[in-house]
Order: C-alpha cells, then structure tokens, then sequence
C-alpha cells in the first residue's frame, strides 16, 4: 500500500532559552494556530573546490530548514512569542528594538494511512514578518487567515542537530520508545534517543 501525507495540524513553538555549546534548553511548547497549509523546504549546499586543473573536491555548507505556514489566525500571544513584540494586558505592541527570539517549530502531518509524521525543529527564527490582508464584508463572505508566516531553522549549538522526527507509518513493534514519545510529542521539546552501549 502507498502512503501519502494528506494533512497538517498542530503547529506548535517553544522559546529557546539557552543554546551554546553546552546547553539546549527550551520552554514549554505552546500551539501557534490551526493549520490551513505548510511547507519544509530542506537546504543542503555545497561548493566545489578545484586545484591542479581539476577538482579537487567539495565541501558541505551549513543545511538550513525553510518553513512556510498559513494558519486560521495568529493571535497576539502567539505573535508576541515568535516576533519578540510585548503583549500588555491583550494589547500588542511592536517596537523598533524588538528583537526576534529563535525558537523550537513543531507540528504533526497526517498520512493517507491514518497515521503521522511528528517533527520538531530545534531552534531558528520567524525573521520574515508577516502580511495581513482583510477585505470588506461582500454578499458573500471570504474567508481570511493569517497570512504566510515563515522561518529559517538550522542546526543547535551543542550537537548540530537540525531537527527530530518520527513517522508512525514506519514504526516497528520493537520502537516502544518512540511510540511513547508521540503520545507528549507536544508536552515539550523532545531530546534524541540514545544509543544503546
């Protein structure tokens, strides 16, 4: 049987709170919106080199994760999470000296088997903004959402993990581990497993 992704839902964030060479900490995931569409666009360049007339090899660059998300409606909490605006008492306010903090980007998409695919993004940031578009109420009425939203994510600082993912479709009897992990796939940012010494 063929397996397709046929849905998306759960888009969730996490403030990072520390990300050196040591240290990997982040918050409690909070859920963004709902999710009308999605893209991940994964980037690995590389760059060859050339010595003696010919080629001499090629070196790897950094690989980044493009993410793109349109969801029913960012409200101010969530804007204030991933922009680095100030929310007082329900009022939003952007500053000039706002800084975009990086965060943790997780979501689930659904497979054509009724499954999932669970993935967690483990730091990056939503430096693009956001467009807001609104029309005025007509005969009939036109449905708006919050616009596209996207990020740039890479590797964190203690061990260049880009990201970590689970697809229930592929999991085998004997990954008890992971089949746990997904039941509180959103209670927090998830940590590798380890190998077994």
């Amino acid at each position: 049987m063929s397996v397709r992704s046929i849905g998306l839902k759960d888009l969730y964030a996490a403030l990072i709170t520390a990300n050196d060479a040591s240290t990997y900490t982040a918050g409690v995931p909070v859920k963004l919106c709902n999710a009308v569409s999605g893209k991940i666009t994964e980037k690995n360049s590389s760059e060859d080199f050339y010595d003696d007339d010919k080629k001499g090899g090629s070196v790897s660059g950094i690989p980044t994760v493009t993410v793109e998300f349109e969801g029913d409606m960012l409200l101010p909490f969530a804007r204030a999470m991933i922009f680095g605006k100030t929310l007082i008492k329900g009022m939003l306010i952007s500053n000039v000296n706002d800084e975009i903090p990086e965060v943790a980007f997780g979501y689930r998409a659904k497979n054509s088997d009724k499954k999932y695919e669970f993935r967690w993004l483990y730091v990056g940031k939503f430096n693009e903004g956001i467009t807001d578009s609104h029309e005025t109420l007509a005969d009939k009425a036109k449905v708006q959402t919050s616009g596209t939203i996207t990020g740039n994510f890479y590797g964190r600082s203690k061990d260049d993990n880009v990201d970590v993912m689970i697809n229930e479709t592929a999991l085998l009897e004997a990954d008890t581990e992971a089949t746990d992990a997904i039941m509180d796939w959103f209670a927090n940012v998830p940590e590798p497993f380890k190998v077994a010494v």
